[in-house]
């Protein structure tokens, strides 16, 4: 695993907590091999490690007014990289068990096409189309790709409310679209996912 070879100068977390960019950059270059590396260590793929580096430094900017009342920062950096790569495994661990778990339930014929030969895929596609532009955002960003209202929220500049709102919508008439197609096996998925 990589180690930190010098040690950060207490003046540069300052300036990193008093917002200064420049100082904000070489943070970064100075604990992104380390942040890499222990992510890595953690998913064993470099893409989720990439993601995770972002991430954790996203964090530290949001959080940095804190970074002057920590004691030992390298030891804060592999916290937060390690809370932040255990996190994404159990979400994509529990993303993979809960499809598992459906697929394996499920009959045959369902997985593949419902009463009118259109496939599960197709379906949840014309319903999604049928949503506003925002909410197919939100409702594609929460339910096919696992982010969280306030991720959604930073990513869009809405507040986590109007996220919330955008979803219970989205998701009504999601589900009643697809109550009106009569297939039980998506209208399970979108019950359990």
């Amino acid at each position: 695993m990589y180690q930190v070879q010098t040690p950060i100068s207490i003046d540069l977390i300052h300036q990193v907590a008093a917002g200064e960019h420049l100082a904000f950059e070489q943070f970064f270059f100075h604990y992104k091999s380390y942040v890499y590396s222990i992510a890595l260590k953690f998913t064993h793929d470099e893409i989720l490690a990439e993601e995770i580096v972002q991430d954790v430094f996203v964090r530290v900017w949001k959080y940095r007014e804190k970074l002057s009342e920590v004691q030992d920062i390298d030891a804060w950096m592999r916290t937060v990289t390690r809370n932040r790569s255990l996190t994404e495994l159990k979400r994509l661990a529990k993303d993979a068990q809960g499809k598992k778990e459906y697929f394996n339930w499920q009959p045959t014929e369902w997985q593949s096409a419902n009463s009118n030969g259109e496939s599960t895929d197709q379906l949840l596609q014309k319903a999604i189309s049928r949503l506003t532009p925002q909410q197919q955002k939100v409702f594609e960003l929460s339910f096919l790709e696992g982010m969280k209202r306030e991720q959604i929220a930073e990513l869009l500049d809405i507040s986590p409310a109007t996220v919330g709102v955008h979803l219970k919508l989205a998701a009504r008439s999601v589900r009643a679209f697809l109550t009106n197609q009569s297939d039980l096996a998506i209208l399970l998925l979108i019950l359990y996912s």
